[in-house]
């Protein structure tokens, strides 16, 4: 029996609320008895028929973790005729709750980037010491849950699995061909529009780039507050003929994007406090059998092999992402060679039909070291 508490589930929209919803439905899939301790959702949307049950809590912030901690051990008091597991969104899920079970919470780049000594430091640790496993999204993720102080012996590894993609409808195609009227190469990035995504740094680099391939299009799927400086970028470079912003987009377009795409570019970097603990949009966009270039920053080489699957650049500098675009461009065996191998690691390593099997092992491991725990 395994319980699943999240901040972030779906209908709502979100990169999280798609991970926590499939990780609910695959492991039912299991013959696993699987309930969703959930926040309320936001949207008005119809919540879908499933094979697990969801409990939702509403409220204030303190009040609905209160009173969803409280549930969760009302719950499995209740359940203790069955081997019993919790699954966390994330240390903030665990913060209040009585973990009396094997437990794991899962780790992302943002929320880790914290003075060890700090008070948000020390309540992360905290929450944390009350998992069994902590799942790191990527290398990354994982040093920084070990700098705060949790011990390597409780620290996984595991990539997002891969979402299944759905094809592009006709309608998206026909759009998306009006918008491309003819260009090519087409390179693309899909997110959000916040200066971390690198967006302006890709739009920096296309001058030169022109120069070789007129014909050229950048296409850039998301909404964000970015956009109105990246538009006034590409108008003082003379670029904006060849950039096009398609604003937010839904799944059937960005699934044509992707598809008539050559090269996913999104060479993120660290602003502040953010940065990518990883990068599914690479993942999308390797569905497609398209490349990425992406930055040593972060997570994102977990999500992007370099020389395999895409190229990693040292830094974001304007003339590294343009060399970057460059050796792609001018090299259609290699650009090729590397979308087929990023096609067949999302749809095999990475694909929740493998991931499953990898997260079962998981569990297994926290219940051996749950059972260590409860010894002493």
């Amino acid at each position: 029996m395994i319980v699943v508490t999240t901040q972030c589930f779906p209908p709502d929209i979100g990169g999280i609320e798609i991970l926590m919803g499939e990780f609910a439905s695959y492991l039912s899939q299991t013959q696993e008895q699987v309930t969703v301790f959930a926040d309320r959702a936001q949207t008005r949307q119809a919540e879908e028929k499933s094979s697990y049950d969801i409990r939702r809590f509403g409220g204030i912030k303190p009040l609905r973790r209160w009173l969803k901690a409280r549930a969760i051990k009302k719950f499995i008091d209740r359940n203790t005729d069955h081997p019993n597991w919790i699954i966390a969104d994330s240390w903030k899920s665990l913060e209040q709750l009585e973990t009396r079970c094997p437990t794991l919470v899962l780790a992302h780049g943002n929320e880790l980037l914290v003075d060890q000594k700090s008070d948000r430091g020390k309540r992360i640790k905290k929450a944390f010491e009350k998992a069994d496993l902590v799942l790191a999204n990527s290398h990354f993720s994982a040093e920084k849950v070990a700098s705060l102080g949790i011990s390597n012996d409780h620290i996984r590894v595991f990539n997002p699995p891969a979402s299944r993609q759905t094809d592009p409808d006709p309608q998206s195609l026909d759009a998306l061909s009006l918008v491309l009227n003819h260009h090519r190469p087409i390179l693309s990035t899909v997110a959000r529009l916040e200066p971390r995504k690198g967006i302006d740094r890709v739009i920096s680099s296309l001058p030169p780039l022109l120069e070789h391939y007129p014909d050229l299009l950048y296409v850039i799927g998301g909404a964000g507050p970015d956009r109105k400086r990246l538009e006034t970028i590409a108008a003082e470079l003379g670029v904006e003929n060849h950039v096009r912003f398609l604003g937010r987009v839904d799944a059937s377009t960005r699934s044509a994007l992707l598809s008539r795409s050559d090269i996913f570019v999104m060479p993120t970097r660290r602003e502040g406090q953010s940065v990518e603990g990883f990068g599914i949009s690479y993942i999308d966009a390797a569905w497609f059998g398209v490349p990425s270039i992406a930055s040593r920053e972060g997570g994102a080489p977990d999500a992007v092999i370099d020389g395999v699957t895409g190229l990693i650049i040292d830094n974001t500098e304007v003339s590294s992402v343009s060399a970057a675009l460059a050796s792609l461009l001018q090299d259609d065996a290699f650009r090729l060679r590397l979308g087929t191998a990023a096609s067949a690691r999302a749809r095999n390593d990475l694909c929740w039909t493998h991931q499953i099997s990898v997260l079962k092992q998981h569990l297994n491991e926290a219940r051996q070291l749950y059972h260590l725990r409860a010894s002493h």
